[in-house]
């Protein structure tokens, strides 16, 4: 039986559901199923992906949904975001820079962003760009003394 693409966002929401109460095995089947059901829904594979990386596991898995996402819905701040945070794990800082610098260009008052952009600079020794982030994170947060 083909997949079917109504099915995929009652999957998805399931799938959530499943992620919330902590059942990270059914959500993960969840999110491959509505992926399945709709190829050009991108959430549930930027939710897998985002998923599998806070566990630590299946990071070729999480490499694999950021892909199918990439070409589905490209200028979105979190899959930038997302591919940046899977650069770091895999200590591929130059490809987090690239990945965060994208996310902050499409979404500039992403506080958290800017402050992990910031440390990824600092890492690949770009000390004067990263300053600079930094103090965009305490103007932006000067509320915030851990900034």
């Amino acid at each position: 039986m083909p997949p079917d693409p109504t099915l995929a966002p009652a999957l998805y929401e399931m799938a959530k559901t499943a992620r919330s109460t902590g059942d990270l095995k059914m959500a993960k089947a969840l999110y491959l199923d509505a992926s399945d059901a709709d190829p050009k829904m991108a959430a549930p594979r930027l939710d897998l992906a985002e998923m599998l990386m806070e566990q630590g596991t299946s990071l070729d898995l999480a490499a694999t949904a950021l892909q199918e996402a990439e070409s589905l819905n490209p200028e979105v701040p979190r899959f930038f975001k997302l591919q940046g945070n899977l650069a770091e794990l895999l200590g591929q800082d130059k490809r987090a820079e690239v990945a965060y610098a994208r996310a902050v260009d499409l979404d500039p008052k992403d506080v958290d962003m800017r402050m992990r952009y910031g440390l990824v600079l600092m890492r690949v020794g770009r000390n004067e760009p990263a300053i600079t982030e930094l103090e965009i994170v305490r103007d932006l947060r000067p509320q915030d003394g851990q900034s």
